[in-house]
């Protein structure tokens, strides 16, 4: 990551370092400018969705904002089990827990492919 800046912001300032516009980030990405607008204005994070589809559409490798090792804690499964976890980690975990248990597996896998598909798709231009 970038120092303690915000991960929208560092990504709205390197797709503007690379000439992309919040325009054509939200044409690349599928996700409406207004909500581009609204995650910079109120300093929300984006969803794994759209963390993925912003990274993509400005030509950031997702993995390159992760947290560095050192922002690496430890956790523990309700089983006992420790492990390590980053931040990006910890999000993904977030979303997956949003989901009720019976629809996770069918549904995120549904969802991360219609994700990928339309990133493919918008950045071939089709």
């Amino acid at each position: 990551m970038y120092g303690e800046e915000r991960i929208i912001d560092t990504i709205l300032r390197i797709a503007d370092e690379r000439g992309i516009s919040i325009y054509r980030l939200s044409k690349l990405s599928g996700i409406p400018q207004s909500t581009i607008r609204n995650m910079k204005r109120r300093g929300n994070s984006p969803s794994l969705d759209n963390y993925v589809a912003l990274c993509v559409a400005a030509g950031i490798e997702p993995s390159s904002l992760l947290p560095k090792p050192k922002d690496v804690f430890y956790a523990r499964t309700p089983e006992g089990i420790d492990y390590m976890i980053n931040q990006f980690e910890e999000m993904v975990l977030m979303e997956i827990r949003k989901i009720p248990d019976e629809q996770k597996h069918q549904e995120l896998l549904l969802k991360q492919l219609r994700t990928t598909i339309d990133i493919i798709k918008n950045v071939s231009g089709q």
